[in-house]
């Protein structure tokens, strides 16, 4: 599965700020099972220093700097992730009553899905899991408009209505 991340912060202070320092934690770490892409930064006013470290917990960090007063400081960041799937361990999911995907594919054919107390019907589920065609392709993300944010709630949405 692949996302586009768009974040995008402004603080705006009432008077002027004569020195300013920031730890920034907004670029995903290297994990197992995933590969970012195309990692932009943009930050304005441009700060006087930038230190780029591993910080706690495995994140990267930077660490600004600005020493020019402002009033304002705009951040921007954008990157493009691909996760893959985690492995799934049928047998310790059956100890939970998670249906392997034979028992799962039987259900399917039958006309229904049991979940939890409700049963959904085979279209219910289709449209449920169909949902994430919607999304684009990640790309490079050219600015505002590009966001992935407007479709997560068709994305969202028919999932939380079958669960209800």
């Amino acid at each position: 599965m692949s996302y586009r991340v768009h974040h995008h912060t402004v603080i705006q202070y009432a008077g002027l700020v004569r020195l300013a320092q920031f730890n920034l934690r907004l670029e995903p770490a290297p994990w197992a099972g995933q590969v970012v892409t195309d990692y932009r930064l943009a930050i304005d006013p441009a700060p006087s220093a930038i230190r780029q470290d591993r910080g706690p917990f495995l994140v990267e960090e930077r660490r600004l700097v600005l020493r020019e007063p402002i009033a304002r400081l705009e951040i921007t960041s954008s990157f493009c992730v691909t996760v893959a799937p985690p492995p799934v361990d049928y047998a310790a999911a059956a100890q939970y009553g998670v249906p392997a995907p034979q028992v799962l594919a039987a259900q399917q054919a039958q006309g229904s899905v049991r979940r939890g107390r409700r049963v959904a019907t085979e279209a219910q589920v289709t449209a449920a899991t169909a949902a994430p065609a919607v999304l684009p392709p990640c790309r490079p993300a050219t600015g505002p408009a590009d966001s992935a944010v407007p479709v997560a709630p068709a994305v969202v949405e028919p999932i939380l209505r079958n669960l209800a």
